[in-house]
C-alpha cells in the first residue's frame, strides 16, 4: 500500500521507513517518490540510486541511463517532482524547491545513497544540501547544473539571453528523443508552443530566481563526492561557470561530454555510464 504524507511546508521534515513509497502534497500539487524499476541491481552491493529530474521532465528520463550501471546498486529510487508542470505551473506559489526537496529525502528509506540530478533538479539539490545536509547522502552526480560563481554576471543581457534561448532548448530537448528524429519543422514548433504552455513563464521565473541565487550558495560545506557533468554543445550552459561550481566544491570533478547538448543520459549515454562507473570506482575504494 502506497503511503501519503501531507506536509505544510512549514511543517517539520520527518523520515520514514516505508519499502514502497511516498507523496508529499502541498496545496493542489503533489511530489512522491518511488522505487526506480531497474532489472540490473546487485544485491551484493551497498549504495542505492537516486534519481531526480529537471524542469518539464519525468523522472523517467533517467531509467536507461541509470539501467545501464544498474549493477552498482543494490536498488534505487526516483523522485517525481512538481515542476515536472503536469499539474500546472504555480507549484512556486505552495512552497520553494527547496521545501519540496527536503520532505522527500526526509521520507526515503534509509541506507547510503547517491543522487543523480538534472538540470534545475540539480540546483534545487545544491540549494536544499547546504541548508539540510543528510547523513546518508554518499555522492552526488549533477548533469548540466545551472550555476555562475557572482551576482555581478547575472545581467540584464543574461536575463534577456535566457528568455531568448528557452524556445531553442525546449526544441532541442524534443529533438535529441528517439521518436523525434525525423518530426517535421512544422510538427516541432507546435509540440514547442504546447511544451512552452505548459511550462508556462512562472515556472520560467522560479528557474531563473534559483539560478540567481546559486552564487550565495554555501558549497564549502559539501564535501561528499561530486561529479559534475556537461555536454561540450549544451545551449545554456557554460563549463568554465561549471570549472567554478567544481572548484567551490571539497570534493568535485568536472567532465565534459564530447558532442553533447544538455540531455547527456539521452545523447551520450554510453559515454556517461563510462564517467559514472569511473567516478564510482574511485569514491569506493
Amino acid at each position: 500500500m502506497n503511503a501519503t504524507v501531507a506536509i505544510h511546508p512549514s511543517a517539520s521534515a520527518r523520515r520514514c521507513e516505508r519499502a514502497d513509497s511516498g507523496e508529499l502534497k502541498i496545496g493542489s500539487y503533489r511530489a512522491h517518490w518511488s522505487p526506480l524499476p531497474l532489472s540490473g541491481y546487485n544485491s551484493q552491493r551497498k549504495l542505492h540510486a537516486v534519481a531526480l529530474h529537471g524542469m518539464v521532465e519525468s523522472p523517467a528520463i533517467w531509467r536507461d541511463q541509470l539501467e545501464q550501471v544498474a549493477f552498482e546498486f543494490c536498488g534505487g529510487y526516483e523522485l517525481s517532482m512538481p515542476w515536472h508542470c503536469d499539474d500546472g505551473h504555480l507549484w512556486g506559489l505552495e512552497a520553494t524547491p527547496d521545501e519540496w526537496l527536503q520532505p522527500m529525502f526526509a521520507g526515503l528509506p534509509s541506507g547510503k545513497k547517491v543522487v543523480f540530478a538534472h538540470s534545475f533538479g540539480a540546483c534545487a539539490l545544491l540549494s536544499l544540501l547546504q541548508r539540510r545536509p543528510f547523513d546518508d547522502i554518499h555522492a552526488l552526480i549533477l548533469l548540466s547544473p545551472y550555476y555562475k560563481p557572482t551576482f555581478e554576471e547575472f545581467t540584464w543581457d543574461l536575463f534577456r539571453r535566457c528568455v531568448g534561448e528557452f524556445e531553442a532548448f525546449v526544441a532541442d530537448s524534443i529533438r535529441i528523443r528517439t521518436s523525434a528524429a525525423r518530426i517535421s519543422a512544422a510538427s516541432l514548433a507546435l509540440l514547442v508552443d504546447k511544451v512552452k504552455d505548459k511550462y508556462g513563464s512562472y515556472s520560467w521565473v522560479e528557474f531563473y530566481s534559483l539560478y540567481a541565487r546559486m552564487p550565495a550558495l554555501n558549497l564549502a560545506m559539501l564535501d561528499m563526492p561530486v561529479l559534475i557533468l556537461c555536454g561540450d554543445r549544451d545551449l545554456s550552459i557554460i563549463p568554465h561557470d561549471l570549472k567554478a561550481l567544481a572548484d567551490r566544491l571539497p570534493n568535485a570533478r568536472l567532465e565534459l561530454l564530447a558532442q553533447c547538448g544538455h540531455f547527456g543520459m539521452v545523447e551520450q549515454p554510453d559515454a556517461m555510464a563510462a564517467k559514472i562507473c569511473s567516478f564510482l570506482a574511485d569514491i569506493e575504494e
